[in-house]
């Protein structure tokens, strides 16, 4: 309303936290302007590889996350080296052809209760190989999956979140670094924040 302030825990409610706080939207600017988009995250393997585990703790993380993605303020990104090691990570813990099927099916069922986009399954490219050898290069603990998915996710320039449970990628100076330089010269519009969960 003119001329009064709205509030909610003692803060002024402005446009954009009333944004932030009930639509769940992040801001990013293109020079002069801002566009409300939904926050675009990436996912490492453990959330997937947690889905279909026999680890219930592990299980029961992993399905708060998806339930988390669900909400339509989320776009997800699976990358298809992701989505490769949770399927061979069912191969290999089912060895009956039946019980495989049966996790990939419940896997599958949990994949399309979020919006992940028609482009939300990217392939690794030879530009992707390049940065995940740079950041190996600055950071001798990353592994080159780790790197991949790293790599991937930084040359997404709309990313901010790349989901993942792995303390070398959160804990990486490399991959921070990275992200600092390619948003300072413009080759990404948002920050891209490594974290364990939203």
């Amino acid at each position: 309303m003119h001329g009064q302030q709205s509030r909610q825990g003692g803060q002024r409610l402005t446009r954009k936290n009333f944004l932030e706080t009930y639509l769940c939207t992040s801001y990013i600017t293109v020079g002069a302007y801002a566009e409300v988009v939904p926050t675009r995250v990436y996912l490492d393997t453990y959330v997937l590889r947690g889905l279909v585990s026999s680890n219930k703790p592990e299980r029961s993380e992993a399905l708060s996350e998806i339930s988390k993605l669900a909400n339509a303020s989320f776009e997800t990104i699976i990358p298809q080296i992701v989505l490769g090691e949770a399927l061979a990570t069912i191969i290999r813990d089912y060895p009956d052809p039946n019980d495989a099927h049966a996790t990939i099916k419940r896997l599958y069922d949990r994949i399309v209760q979020i919006h992940v986009p028609d482009r939300g399954f990217p392939p690794i490219s030879v530009k992707i190989l390049g940065e995940a050898e740079l950041l190996k290069d600055g950071d001798g603990h990353l592994g080159d999956t780790d790197a991949i998915i790293a790599a991937q996710a930084l040359l997404d320039p709309d990313s901010q979140r790349l989901l993942t449970a792995d303390r070398k990628m959160l804990e990486s100076e490399a991959i921070r670094g990275e992200e600092e330089r390619l948003r300072n010269s413009g080759d990404r519009r948002a920050k891209l924040k490594i974290v364990d969960g939203l």
